[in-house]
């Protein structure tokens, strides 16, 4: 069995083959007795850190995301700062034309995404900002 498994790793072994002998009503008499667990413990095993490596994965991107969606709040946010020190003919050309861009939305949603397009367009339109 030290063949298969590194020393290091032998008490989770010995839990595990024990646990599986309990479940299947098997008498273990003796260390070898439990080497028939041997090939599920491995799997088992594999699988698990395929599966932690997959959720380590997945947490990375979702750090990713959060982390470029934070960056383009505060762009945004930013923008509409600058916005409002803007000349107000150039105001009004940014809100025109998000009001343009947001035509497809109705209510207050409208509204909503008129303000989203506000911060695009005058972000858009001074990036040295």
């Amino acid at each position: 069995m030290l063949d298969q498994l590194p020393a290091g790793d032998m008490a989770a072994f010995v839990d595990y083959a024990l646990r599986e002998a309990e479940r299947t009503n098997f008498a273990v008499q003796s260390l070898g007795g439990i080497r028939q667990y041997l090939t599920a413990f491995l799997a088992d095993r594999e699988r698990l850190a395929k599966a932690k490596s997959r959720q380590d994965s997945i947490a990375a991107l979702r750090r990713d995301e959060d982390e470029k969606s934070a960056k383009e709040t505060e762009r945004l946010s930013a923008a509409r700062r600058l916005f409002d020190t803007l000349p107000v003919y150039e105001q009004a050309i940014i809100r025109s034309e998000a009001t343009k861009r947001a035509a497809a939305f109705r209510g207050s949603l409208k509204e909503t995404m008129i303000e989203h397009f506000v911060g695009r367009i005058t972000a858009d339109r001074h990036p040295e900002a």
